[in-house]
């Protein structure tokens, strides 16, 4: 690395820093002598003679009218700078593009939040996950750290779309929708149970998402995404069979409508919407997200609910998976999140080895 003369094309500060770099590198390391140096390489229409220090030198460099034009040179490079949206999954070039706009407004001296904000926002897409999922939560945005931790927030937001593996979470419980095809209720429907399960996604607690109803072709190259105010139904991935919220038969302990699993077809019945919890979205413009907090309904209006009250069956508890008619509240809530294919493989794996084990012994 040779050192290099100002020339006001560089941060004046940085430039200083590769400077006494240099310097610590050829074992020049006091502080007068590198000081010395540096004034050197300041051409003669910046006068630093007089600089008796670092801050002096830097100061008055800046105040040279070659630096107000290196900011705005800076400030135009800020406006044309561009993410690329297609990299997002990419970690190396998420951080390089964050870093280098933290460097840009560095470089510029744009130290006001709202300043920063707006080019930020400049930079995504308006059309991406990103840039939706930030403006939603603008309220709570009051730093730049706040607006990098919501910008790494959005990164696990990914489009639901038809044919999806998904889990539903009950957020106030933490436990997973789910169904065991083999159990059945010992009263009502006598179809297999839902109830909210483990606090963590296993193939029972896996569904599919579908616009019609049937499975939906799975070898489509580029599904529809699911929208917010548009129907569709959930099919077990297990048993194939359709999430039922049926007011003909009454849950077993409250007494509410009873949630089960059918192979019923063609039943309006089984159609959900979804309402986006966080603003209260049924505009069909927005797709669902990975992680968003929403709310299920039938074509009844009856709202998907759990909560701690729990049933027996053969000795075994059940957190209750009801419908209702009554007001959303908190135990209506459920987070909805792409289920990995890994996790269905790691299972199926793991059952084979159980079942291999026992037929050996």
């Amino acid at each position: 690395m040779e050192p290099q003369m100002y020339n006001g094309t560089v941060h004046p500060e940085v430039w200083l820093n590769k400077l006494k770099l240099f310097c610590y590198q050829k074992n020049i390391t006091v502080d007068e002598n590198v000081l010395r140096f540096c004034k050197t390489l300041v051409h003669p229409s910046i006068n630093v003679t007089e600089a008796k220090t670092f801050n002096e030198i830097i100061n008055i460099i800046k105040s040279d009218i070659s630096f107000e034009s290196y900011k705005n040179s800076v400030k135009r490079k800020l406006k044309r700078l561009k993410f690329d949206n297609n990299k997002f999954k990419n970690e190396e070039e998420i951080l390089k593009n964050l870093n280098e706009f933290q460097q840009l407004c560095y470089e510029a001296e744009i130290k006001e939040f709202e300043e920063q904000k707006r080019l930020f926002m400049n930079a995504l897409s308006t059309c991406s996950i990103q840039h939706k999922f930030i403006c939603d939560n603008l309220k709570k945005i009051n730093s730049i750290g706040e607006l990098f931790k919501f910008f790494d927030q959005s990164l696990l937001k990914e489009k639901i779309f038809n044919g999806s593996y998904i889990a539903l979470k009950h957020v106030a419980t933490g436990k997973y929708l789910s169904c065991c095809g083999d159990i059945k209720y010992q009263e009502g429907s006598k179809c297999p149970i839902v109830f909210s399960g483990q606090t963590f996604p296993v193939l029972n607690s896996t569904w599919i998402i579908s616009t019609i109803d049937k499975l939906p072709n799975m070898h489509i190259s580029e599904p529809d995404p699911v929208f917010y105010g548009n129907t569709f139904y959930l099919f077990h991935k297990a048993t194939g069979k359709k999430l039922d919220i049926d007011k003909s038969y009454k849950s077993p302990v409250t007494q509410n409508t009873e949630v089960s699993i059918t192979s019923f077809k063609n039943e309006i019945r089984f159609q959900l919407i979804a309402t986006n919890s966080a603003n209260n979205n049924t505009d069909n413009n927005d797709c669902i997200l990975s992680k968003d907090i929403i709310t299920l309904k039938n074509s009844e209006n009856c709202i998907l609910r759990s909560h701690e009250i729990t049933f027996t069956i053969d000795d075994k508890t059940y957190q209750e998976v009801i419908g209702h008619n009554g007001r959303i509240g908190g135990n209506d809530e459920w987070c909805i999140e792409l289920v990995d294919d890994d996790i269905l493989t790691v299972e199926s794996i793991d059952k084979n080895i159980s079942k291999i084990v026992i037929t050996v012994l």
